[in-house]
């Protein structure tokens, strides 16, 4: 009775009738192999969920139809377990599809690009080119991270001693590191007396080869993500971005004080620690096919961090929360972190995260999944609330500091909001027309432009001295 009472997800469908010549039911059973496996129900209504049962006589027929028409219709061939259940004193037709391992799977008829098809949620949808590059390397025991990029260029001397240098810096192990070191944890391919870099040589040394590795974050005034305080998008070799984005959280975060004699110590709003974690498995574990940054918003209530591409394999949640490891992405990666102290041992960064934000007097952080990726949400709340005991009144210097910052960031968001409108209102206005009109200095003019600019918000046309400003509309 529990199939029954479930609600559809990426793992379970109902049917109200059997499937005659439509074959559409067929890409949910290629999406189910090419996934964590599924059931198809054939007699639960799909809406109500109710029971509306399969006549008997019908049985053996439709058990015999299906089978064959799963053989026949995917590629690699699909091997079912085709049962019948009863409930209510009625009989339903379960077809039960395995998690496949010769993926990417799809109809024959449509071909590997159109048939191939994956569950997202309770639906089912054709595969994007990403995805199915990366069911191929799945299929072959590859990772993306040590695919070598047929395009690239070798990597050079320089590259190759830059990034020796980097892991030399944080490694404890060995006092130098070698290409020889690089080779043998498969960064770097030798072919034809050429090293070949791998993605995971690329985004440790060659970062802007791989679109969309970057960390973008951003400051907003409200819940949603329309308006914002300030905003920094980070490029360059991953360990680099994980130190940049922690500080950025932790620049763009409260700091309170906590006053032992005459030695007074920061305390930030978020335990480090488990800062430090979050981004970190949001670099490990992204899927780096996937056209989307790593994004971390902090706003009033909370901050959100999102790791594209959801989870990998056959993981799931709850074996996520549990530490478990066994589906690792980013394996190349994984394994120079651990080399290079950024992780210590797999596996057990969850449980650091919850118990860090524990000891804080956070709530537990909230995980939520999907095929698009994976978010964690962390509530915010003053540290005088959480920890009374710790911490103390900031000084009154502290505390108007911190005021002033933050009706500093508002003036210069509400500024900007000011300029935006006046360039909407005047087409093609030039910047000595601005300048008179805002009667402030020409650097804070030059720089609201230029990040109205880098937000897309606005363009400039003509010659430097020429030039004119309009709205993208």
């Amino acid at each position: 009775m529990a199939l029954i009472q479930a609600t559809e997800n990426n793992t379970l469908e109902y049917k109200r009738e059997l499937p005659g010549k439509d074959r559409k039911w067929l890409k949910t059973v290629v999406a189910f192999a090419n996934g964590k496996g599924g059931q198809i129900v054939f007699g639960i209504d799909d809406e109500t969920h109710s029971v509306v049962g399969v006549a008997s006589d019908e049985i053996a027929r439709t058990i015999d139809h299906l089978t064959d028409a799963i053989m026949q219709n995917c590629t690699p061939q699909i091997v079912p377990d085709v049962r019948v259940e009863t409930h209510g004193g009625k009989y339903v037709v379960v077809v039960e599809i395995d998690s496949g391992q010769n993926t990417p799977y799809y109809l024959s008829r449509e071909g590997i690009e159109a048939g191939t098809y994956i569950r997202a949620a309770a639906t089912t949808r054709p595969a994007d080119p990403h995805v199915r590059l990366e069911l191929i390397l799945r299929s072959k025991g590859k990772s993306y991270d040590e695919y070598i990029l047929p395009h690239e260029a070798p990597a050079s001397a320089e590259e190759i001693d830059n990034l020796c240098r980097d892991i030399a810096a944080y490694h404890t192990q060995h006092k130098e590191v070698t290409i020889e070191h690089l080779v043998s944890w498969r960064l770097l391919e030798e072919e034809g007396g050429r090293l070949l870099p791998s993605v995971g040589f690329c985004l440790l040394a060659r970062p802007k080869s791989i679109h969309f590795s970057g960390i973008q974050c951003a400051v907003f005034l409200g819940d949603d993500r329309v308006k914002f305080l300030d905003n920094k998008e980070f490029r360059g070799p991953l360990y680099r971005m994980i130190e940049q984005a922690e500080e950025y959280v932790l620049r763009n975060t409260r700091t309170e004080y906590v006053i032992n004699g005459v030695v007074r110590e920061e305390v930030y709003e978020l335990p480090r620690p488990a800062l430090r974690e979050i981004i970190v498995n949001a670099v490990l574990h992204r899927n780096y096919l996937s056209p989307a940054f790593i994004q971390i918003a902090i706003h009033p209530d909370r901050i959100d961090f999102f790791s594209p591409g959801g989870l990998y394999g056959s993981m799931t949640r709850e074996r996520m929360l549990q530490g478990n490891c066994s589906s690792l992405r980013n394996p190349l990666l994984a394994d120079v972190f651990h080399r290079m102290n950024i992780v210590e041992r797999w596996g057990s960064g969850i449980s650091r995260i919850f118990d860090a934000c524990r000891t804080h007097g956070l709530p537990a952080p909230e995980y939520s999944v999907d095929d698009m990726g994976v978010t964690v949400t962390i509530r915010r709340t003053p540290l005088a609330q959480r920890l009374p005991e710790r911490v103390q009144r900031k000084s009154k210097s502290a505390h108007a500091e911190q005021q002033k910052n933050e009706a500093t960031r508002k003036s210069s968001a509400n500024s900007s909001e000011r300029l935006l409108l006046y360039i909407r209102q005047h087409p093609d206005c030039t910047f000595s027309q601005m300048l008179k009109s805002f009667d402030i200095p020409r650097r804070t003019l030059s720089y609201r432009l230029e990040k109205l600019r880098e937000t897309g918000l606005i363009y400039r046309t003509g010659s430097t001295r020429n030039s004119v400003w309009n709205a993208v509309k």
